[in-house]
């Protein structure tokens, strides 16, 4: 600098003194933008992030019916911008039958997930003889169909009454 100059060069011919002062621009760190997506196109946090430092993943991702199992990059050191995706694990939930005490394993569905059929029918109860079959019950509800969106295991009780025998009888006059 001279003055409010700033001088590049100078002449070696110059006879003059000269002070020198020596100028350092401080440089900006290198950030990255860092996306995190839940997995199903939605973004739910955005950093910006220095060179080399790592990203904070957002914490308990909840969605139903499915298992947060972790992140498809990881996001320590980061040197570049990164769409970071959770990574989900589709949990099957159990469907069981049961006449009294005894589990009727030979009926279907057995199993469901979120992604099933949105409405799931319940099989025909096998025949029990002398009794006729009335529905199947879910803590003492009558279900027909229930919903994949219930992301639950399901447990149902057959219920049963007896038949009614009429006998026919002759009058006799």
């Amino acid at each position: 600098y001279s003055g409010s100059t700033i001088i590049n060069s100078f002449s070696s011919n110059d006879a003059h003194d000269k002070n020198f002062i020596a100028l350092w621009k401080k440089e900006e760190p290198k950030t990255y933008n860092i996306t995190f997506e839940d997995g199903f196109g939605n973004v739910i946090d955005t950093q910006t992030v220095i060179e080399g430092e790592s990203a904070k993943p957002p914490k308990d991702l909840i969605r139903t019916g499915y298992n947060f199992v972790g992140w498809n990059h990881d996001t320590s050191e980061v040197s570049s911008d990164l769409v970071v995706t959770a990574i989900w694990e589709l949990i099957k939930f159990s469907i069981k039958y049961y006449d009294g005490d005894t589990e009727l394993t030979d009926l279907s569905p057995k199993e469901y997930t979120v992604e099933s059929d949105a409405s799931i029918n319940l099989p025909n109860a096998p025949e029990k003889e002398g009794f006729e079959f009335v529905g199947w019950y879910c803590d003492g509800v009558r279900v027909v169909t229930f919903f994949s969106s219930d992301a639950c295991d399901k447990v149902f009780e057959a219920n049963y009454q007896e038949k009614v025998i009429e006998e026919e009888k002759k009058l006799e006059l």
